[in-house]
């Protein structure tokens, strides 16, 4: 292709992606129905935001950037092209979602449907050129061997130091801590003795034990304080280890100071660790278990000790929250599939050897045939003895122990705001049989219409049974109700999920209030600090939601796009088989999908803690040898 007219691609490539940015705030204008010339234009003229120089200086960069890829001509990118695809379709799905809680701003007429395909084109080619520019920085880059040089102690207290400090104003400033909403209903729980699977025992336990060990030693605000002092500690103890695999992977230095920064001056980090909830404790338990993978998928094996250690954190993963057995059961299935074909790759070749080589390998070949054997059957015994364990937990040890059961309703977000949703857009066409269904689903089901709302569950959540009657007739009738409109239930399941398929929603939720819920005061808690500390620490807070580029880490949807670009990249340079450590993230985000809230970053927060390290794996693993 000729010198100018490659020129001129690039420059129309770079304008349909910049006008495919500056469009997605406009998609609303233009939905009446006009079909005039004139009107068509005039709308045209104002879909389109503008910001000073903005838009030029993204030009500039666009097109430069695309003269940097294409310096020499490449082949065209399969998998660039499909996530690509998959991006923009996500990108305005999503927006379409949290604007109009449905894709009326999308196919309103013909002119939205003309934006709508400009900008899904813009999107693919702007998603295009940045997948294949962090192509051609891996395929620049030399090998990655590893580094042979020792990451000291006095390197990995640094680090531990550092996390510390950038951690403990938030831990001082806000003393005794933050309080999460389920929090207090796991300390009413522990001080009255009347603990449920609600919230997870475990979880329960050791947030009540250190407020109760505080007392003890001072007073209740002192274990919420001690609580938090511990899980920052061990937090910054894992993150620092985090950073010394990722030298230890033979990542460049630099890249482990960015990882190192992300994780001390990132006030996503500083907010949490003053929070008092379960889910940071779970996550750097998630954490500790891939990075136990690390070791065993780059080594290719697994010993006794390793096997103990990894089925330890992965019992503390099960039990630190609900859910986390669906995070850890199909990690030891996915290794398990692994093992074994790497064991079926290893007959393949023994199978073509000549027969004096077989003869001089034969004892040889047998170790290395046990030993492969070993390592499948290995973490299918940990997957079985996993659910068994869990089960002998759950079922046999809480009823012991005087735990009640949680309620079935808490993993039945979907099918709640389905239903909801249902009756809100077609009540009418509700028949008997599934007024019956739904009245044994939820005793006010003629209110789900009242308090549906699109993006949280919790509303509809409060109304419904604790115990289901007849579960099996309310799903009976919920698909009947699903096959007569399946747009609606569609158009739910996007709503409580628009913001973990695409980075356009925020959501920071541990608060910084200066005074402390009723309930925490009847219990013996008060807030102790004054109000400038709070305003400072707020304004802190807003410069992460707000500020150019930093901002996007308060996006469940920026972690969910780093997965599937880490897997796609895995896939293009065959390297298959290193999504083993990816599985925890992928099952985590699945997990996000079934929750009760659209955009709950502390839901994405295992995925959060993980992805410095997530992205240094996919960089080996492309350039290892």
């Amino acid at each position: 292709m000729k010198s100018s007219l490659r020129k001129e691609i690039m420059v129309l490539w770079s304008v349909l992606a910049i006008m495919a940015v500056n469009a997605n705030e406009t998609l609303i204008s233009g939905v009446e129905s006009d079909d005039t010339i004139l009107k068509f234009v005039s709308k045209f003229s104002l879909a389109f935001s503008t910001y000073n120089f903005v838009d030029l200086l993204s030009f500039a960069g666009t097109f430069f950037l695309l003269m940097y890829i294409y310096k020499e001509p490449r082949k065209f990118n399969l998998s660039g092209a499909i996530v690509s695809a998959i991006f923009s379709f996500l990108y305005i799905w999503s927006f379409s979602y949290k604007t109009a809680n449905d894709t009326s701003i999308l196919f309103g007429n013909s002119f939205q449907i003309f934006l709508t395909v400009m900008m899904f084109i813009g999107l693919f080619g702007l998603f295009y050129i940045i997948f294949e520019f962090f192509c051609v920085l891996l395929e620049k880059q030399g090998t990655c061997n590893g580094k042979k040089e020792e990451f000291g102690k006095k390197h990995f207290f640094i680090g531990v130091c550092m996390i510390m400090l950038g951690w403990l104003p938030w831990l001082i400033m806000n003393y005794p801590g933050s309080v999460a909403g389920d929090t207090i209903g796991q300390l009413g729980q522990f001080f009255s003795g009347e603990v449920n699977a609600h919230h997870p025992p475990l979880s329960t336990f050791l947030i009540g034990g250190c407020v109760k060990l505080g007392e003890i030693l001072i007073d209740r605000n002192f274990g919420v304080f001690l609580y938090l002092l511990l899980q920052a500690v061990l937090g910054s103890v894992l993150f620092t280890y985090s950073v010394y695999k990722m030298y230890e992977l033979g990542i460049s230095k630099m890249y482990c100071v960015a990882a190192m920064i992300f994780f001390v001056f990132t006030p996503l980090f500083g907010l949490y660790s003053q929070w008092l909830q379960k889910d940071m404790l779970y996550s750097e338990f998630v954490l500790m278990y891939v990075l136990l993978m690390v070791d065993i998928l780059r080594e290719n094996k697994i010993d006794g000790k390793k096997t103990i250690l990894l089925f330890t954190v992965g019992m503390l993963v099960c039990l630190l929250r609900n859910n986390g057995i669906y995070v850890i059961v199909p990690t030891y299935i996915f290794l398990a599939i692994y093992f074994r074909g790497q064991q079926a790759g290893r007959t393949c070749q023994h199978v073509h050897l000549t027969v004096v080589e077989r003869a001089k390998n034969s004892i040889v070949w047998c170790r290395v045939f046990d030993l492969k054997r070993k390592r499948h059957i290995r973490m299918i015994f940990l997957a079985i003895a996993t659910v068994i364990l869990y089960l002998c937990i759950t079922i046999g040890l809480y009823p012991i122990l005087g735990i009640k059961n949680g309620s079935v309703r808490e993993a039945l977000s979907i099918p709640m705001q389905q239903t909801a949703r249902y009756l809100r857009d077609h009540g009418s066409e509700v028949t008997e049989d599934e007024r019956n269904a739904l009245e044994g689903f939820c005793h006010e089901y003629e209110k789900m219409p009242e308090i549906y709302d699109p993006t949280c569950a919790d509303p509809v959540k409060d109304i419904v049974n604790v115990e289901i009657r007849n579960p099996v007739g309310y799903f009976k009738a919920w698909l009947k109700m699903g096959l007569k409109h399946p747009e609606t239930y569609f158009d739910a399941f996007m709503n409580m999920n628009y913001g973990y398929l695409a980075p356009n929603e925020q959501n920071v939720e541990p608060d910084l209030s200066v005074s402390y819920d009723q309930q925490l005061v009847d219990m013996g808690l008060r807030r102790m600090q004054k109000d400038t500390p709070v305003q400072i620490f707020s304004k802190i807070v807003f410069i992460n939601v707000a500020f150019p580029f930093l901002r996007y880490m308060t996006m469940p949807g920026l972690y969910t796009w780093i997965v599937i670009v880490s897997v796609a990249l895995l896939i293009k340079y065959e390297r298959k088989e290193a999504i083993g450590l990816l599985v925890p993230e992928i099952m985590t985000i699945l997990v996000c999908l079934a929750s009760p809230l659209c955009n709950g970053l502390r839901y994405e927060l295992p995925v959060v803690f993980v992805t410095p390290l997530m992205i240094a794996w996919t960089w080996y693993q492309v350039k290892a040898p």
